[in-house]
């Protein structure tokens, strides 16, 4: 009844797959509002580095990947994470696995990034600094990934509406400031 979802009945499930328009956005518009107020934060952060990313541009080339394999690595771990919820998992049956999960990906991500972005860019510090920070950023989303669906479901917020665009505001935000600061330590 709750497969594919995290509310309490089937006809809860039933009534917000079959909600007005009027509805799903009245459920979904505050949780993308958030994710607006994280992009102009991300956009601040990444001003307030200019003078970096100008010295050396090819930082700003991986603004993008580096964000977006938190995220993909984030969802992967949401997913598996609301499923939990869904047949009544609790996070200590899944926290540990996927913890050590999220820092191997992390780790294979890092050590094809290191060789190739070196050769590419034939910038062992560059390179250094884009594996450090998918590693680190890998390992944080996980993290972050399986802490929101669990916190909103125990604060009575459906996570199917709210985990996802939050936490994808908070692992970006978290990513950026997790490369910025291997580019200031490293570059």
């Amino acid at each position: 009844m709750r497969l594919g979802g995290f509310l309490k009945s089937s006809a809860t499930a039933r009534a917000a797959s079959e909600e007005s328009v009027r509805w799903r956005l009245w459920h979904r518009l505050p949780w993308l509002a958030v994710g607006l107020v994280g992009a102009m934060a991300s956009a601040s952060l990444l001003a307030g580095v200019e003078s970096e990313m100008s010295a050396n541009l090819a930082v700003a080339y991986f603004v993008p990947g580096i964000v977006y394999l938190a995220d993909a690595v984030g969802t992967q771990t949401e997913t598996l994470a609301v499923r939990g919820l869904s047949v009544g998992v609790g996070i200590g049956g899944v926290a540990r696995r996927e913890a050590a999960t999220g820092l191997l990906v992390g780790l294979l991500l890092a050590a094809v990034m290191l060789p190739t972005i070196s050769w590419l860019w034939h910038d062992v510090a560059l390179a250094a600094t884009v594996s450090l920070t998918v590693l680190a950023a890998s390992t944080v989303a996980t993290m972050v990934a399986m802490a929101l669906p669990y916190l909103l479901h125990r604060v009575g917020y459906d996570p199917a509406f709210g985990s996802g665009p939050l936490a994808t505001v908070v692992q970006d935000l978290l990513s950026i400031v997790i490369y910025l600061g291997a580019v200031r330590l490293i570059l």
